[in-house]
């Protein structure tokens, strides 16, 4: 590798993309990328389920993962390209939690503090959100157990939820990155 660097990132994913991309960003120098895959996103990011959400078992995570989807939502603006190929898709999304469960108050609560646009559902509103849904169906752990009483399910809906492509918030992040000088290798040895 001739030359040096100010910043060296491994990996070309969204973790190492986003980690070039900041660092160019705020002027570190001469960065560079060293991914050994064929392209951005090759590694556990091309498997990403690519769900954008904010709820998680504890209050850090949440707030970072709040904080995210607004980057997700403001996307062509955070990376500054004039095409993108990430784009954030809003769906929502469904989180199921057994009858009475006792975390449930403190999920909203959290959600409160966060600031999370989340609801828990009544029966009525399931069906309408998801009428193919059945919320009173035996859980597995009990038809495990040769048990078939139902069980209905509490519902939290967190309508701000979504997805977006792994790879092309990788590509973006890492064309922003480039753009503020940032290099990249690919099938790179390290």
């Amino acid at each position: 590798m001739a030359g040096s660097y100010d910043g060296i990132v491994i990996g070309a994913g969204v973790m190492g993309a986003s980690s070039a991309f900041q660092l160019a960003a705020a002027g570190m120098g001469r960065v560079l990328v060293l991914e050994k895959g064929a392209g951005p996103g090759s590694g556990s990011t091309g498997r990403s389920t690519a769900i954008v959400r904010q709820t998680y078992s504890n209050y850090e995570v949440s707030l970072m993962a709040h904080e995210a989807l607004h980057v997700f939502q403001g996307w062509a603006d955070f990376v500054r390209l004039p095409q993108t190929r990430a784009h954030f898709v809003n769906a929502g999304m469904l989180f199921l939690l057994g009858k009475g469960e006792a975390a449930l108050p403190q999920i909203m609560a959290m959600h409160k503090r966060v600031g999370i646009r989340s609801s828990v559902l009544d029966a009525r509103e399931k069906r309408k959100l998801f009428p193919d849904l059945d919320f009173a169906a035996a859980p597995p752990e009990l038809l495990a157990a040769g048990r078939e009483e139902a069980h209905e399910a509490d519902a939290i809906y967190e309508d701000e939820a979504g997805f977006c492509d792994p790879i092309g918030t990788a590509t973006d992040l890492l064309e922003a990155a480039r753009t503020l000088g940032a290099e990249a290798r690919f099938r790179a040895r390290v």
